[in-house]
């Protein structure tokens, strides 16, 4: 296990968890992997939550690993979104 990446990945989770409140940043306590979820919920028709995965090696060697939840967000606005997050994550 490096020390660069571990390193990496608390400050980042340090960081996100300073600018989310409680309410929009939480771990997931049922994972065994270090996940967390974040929601935007400022107009609850549209609340969209983003788990990542912070996976082994990230961010210096791996990708974050997500997934987005949102059932209402679908077609060109959906693949849009995917792409935003592919240019910075991939």
């Amino acid at each position: 296990m490096s020390e660069d990446w571990v390193q990496s990945q608390a400050e980042e989770i340090e960081a996100l968890s300073s600018i989310f409140g409680d309410e929009q940043w939480k771990q997931d306590e049922n994972d065994t992997q270090r996940m967390y979820i974040l929601t935007m919920n400022h107009r609850p028709e549209r609340a969209i939550a983003m788990e990542l995965i912070f996976v082994d090696g990230y961010p210096i060697s791996q990708p974050l690993t997500y997934n987005i939840r949102a059932p209402w967000l679908r077609g060109e606005e959906r693949q849009e979104l995917t792409n935003i997050l592919e240019d910075i994550y991939l």
